[in-house]
């Protein structure tokens, strides 16, 4: 809510401090300039969130707001207000998120077409993929990358990849949208969007390899800092539904420090509840927990090994095989 750093900034102006660095960019000097500086930062953050309201009240959607709220030419005089970090059609968005939640009224929003069907029909309908391609490569010629990052999108996202997203156009289409995206990098202001737009065009040249973020993974060194007994309660959001579905049963873990927790699988979701009272019990070093959620080592394995004990391996096996995890599935 940039209404929160309004307060703030008023706040700091009115310190008369002589000195001020900030996060981003070098440090300033002066009383009077700073004074300056930090009064048209805060009134470059009114102006994007009053006028997204303005906009908003009369109708406008996404699409329409992003073309209706520009920063006038004012805030282009210094790296404090003009668009460095992020860029203002950005935050417009994030502005009416934060107020009126994701539907802009659009009516292609409300009930969209998932892809990659999405983008197999607006393949379809535009002539087949050698007119998409023939159009994208138009547009990289012209330098209209937005055009071109669209429709090289359509092409790259018109079928699954092995881990089921919507990403697997051929090597030909995914060079175009790397090639749009680079583009981009290499004309905007933002270091956050040329920080996005190369790494993602790296991707799609095959040059880095990604999908290691797009998982919840375990950091041992992350498990270590908290108490152990809290981790079990980190796997509710890796439950995978298909496997719960006929699961109604409970399981607690009493570690080698005395703590205890449990979590009660049921309506395919993973409850945290009481350990006092559950359906299996297991006891677990929590070396070999943390381990296993790391990645280094599987349930079975540190079962077998002794390290992770219960009376009822079979029945734990299969209750921890319901989450999305490959150290807790094999």
């Amino acid at each position: 809510d940039p209404r929160i750093l309004l307060t703030g900034l008023d706040e700091l102006r009115d310190l008369g401090a002589s000195h001020l660095m900030g996060t981003h960019g070098p440090p300033l000097s002066g009383r009077e300039e700073i004074s300056k500086r930090v009064r048209d930062y805060r009134d470059s953050i009114q102006f994007l969130w009053d006028q997204t309201v303005r906009g908003a009240n009369l109708g406008l959607t996404f699409d329409e707001l992003t073309a209706f709220v520009k920063l006038p030419s004012c805030f282009d005089g210094h790296f404090t207000t003009r668009q460095f970090y992020g860029v203002a059609e950005h935050h417009v968005r994030q502005i009416y998120t934060g107020l009126f939640g994701w539907f802009d009224e659009d009516e292609s929003r409300l009930f969209p077409v998932p892809a990659p069907d999405r983008s197999q029909r607006l393949i379809e309908g535009f002539g087949g993929i050698e007119r998409v391609r023939a159009a994208v490569d138009n547009a990289l010629s012209g330098n209209d990358f937005r055009w071109a990052i669209e429709l090289a999108t359509w092409l790259v996202r018109s079928g699954t990849n092995a881990q089921g997203r919507a990403d697997a156009g051929e090597p030909e289409d995914r060079a175009r949208l790397a090639r749009a995206l680079r583009g981009v990098a290499q004309s905007t202001t933002s270091a956050n969007i040329r920080n996005w737009c190369i790494t993602r065009a790296l991707e799609l040249d095959g040059t880095v390899d990604l999908d290691r973020f797009r998982g919840h993974r375990f950091r041992a060194a992350d498990l270590r800092s908290q108490p152990i007994a809290d981790s079990l309660s980190l796997l509710r959001v890796v439950l995978v539904p298909d496997r719960a579905e006929d699961l109604d049963q409970s399981v607690s873990i009493t570690f080698d420090d005395g703590t205890q927790s449990a979590l009660h699988i049921r309506n395919c979701v993973a409850v945290p509840v009481s350990a006092t009272a559950t359906d299996l019990q297991v006891e677990a070093d929590t070396d070999a927990w943390v381990s296993v959620l790391a990645g280094k080592q599987t349930l079975s394995a540190a079962i077998d090994a002794g390290q992770i004990r219960t009376s009822t391996p079979a029945e734990v096996r299969r209750i921890f095989a319901c989450f999305d995890h490959p150290g807790l599935r094999d």
